[in-house]
């Protein structure tokens, strides 16, 4: 990424060449933006056909009359701004700031999203900047939720993740999803914590059944098998598998 010319034509113009540390990179991107001030996107909604223009003009200037007023913001106009996300370290929490999105910061940004293939757009400009890498994620895992109970699971992964890491990655995203729905659909509603529990660590766990169970035993002390118990545990860590994935378990899916 060193190599790419736009950022080597970014690192040259914006920066005079010199790379900043971790520290400094966030400190200069509040200071630029407190330079730039921050642009704001205004929307209007007009009926389109003969005359458009003109009712275009009305709705600005009765928009910058309310403005001027201080009165509140028409309900047919809508206003956005423009943010750069950034990390300040040594946390490694996200912060955002409000840009001009036609300024050096724009150009920063537009030029981070360009890599989002590989991060996330913090990481991009961190690594812009300062040119520090933050690791590459294989897989991006996320979970949405509505009140109709119409839930997902969304993985966006590498090629090249195996398929048993695919699995164990949704598995553990269902699992965490079904718990904060409230198991709200019939079918999940019959999947207790410990079903769940059962059918990502079957996933999970390398080895026979004999040593998952012990591994099971050390983990689950409350649901706990009885070491005689072996082909019991096995059953139920298939059974679980199957109602929550609706696949048929197959003896080399944790290999």
């Amino acid at each position: 990424m060193n190599k790419e010319e736009d950022i080597k034509k970014f690192r040259s113009e914006v920066l005079q060449g010199k790379l900043l540390t971790p520290e400094e990179a966030p400190k200069w991107i509040e200071e630029q933006a407190a330079r730039e001030k921050h642009t704001l996107t205004i929307s209007f909604d007009v009926d389109a056909g003969e005359g458009w223009e003109d009712r275009l003009l009305e709705e600005v200037k009765q928009f910058v009359q309310t403005q001027k007023d201080g009165k509140l913001l028409p309900f047919k106009v809508g206003m956005a701004t423009t943010t750069l996300a950034y990390i300040k370290p040594p946390s490694q929490w996200v912060h955002h700031v409000v840009i001009n999105k036609n300024s050096t910061l724009g150009r920063l940004k537009h030029l981070a999203n360009k890599y989002q293939g590989f991060w996330e757009e913090a990481g991009a400009v961190h690594f812009i900047l300062t040119g520090i890498a933050y690791p590459i994620s294989p897989a991006k895992v996320g979970a949405k939720i509505n009140s109709f109970g119409l839930n997902r699971v969304s993985l966006e992964v590498s090629p090249h993740l195996p398929g048993s890491k695919v699995m164990e990655l949704y598995l553990k995203e269902r699992k965490k999803l079904l718990m904060l729905s409230g198991n709200r659909q019939e079918k999940s509603r019959r999947l207790t914590e410990k079903h769940v529990s059962l059918a990502v660590f079957a996933v999970e766990e390398m080895g026979s059944w004999a040593m998952k169970l012990r591994k099971w035993n050390r983990k689950y002390p409350q649901w706990a098998y009885p070491q005689t118990a072996r082909s019991t545990f096995a059953r139920d860590c298939r059974k679980a598998y199957e109602r929550l994935t609706g696949w048929k378990w197959r003896e080399n899916n944790s290999q």
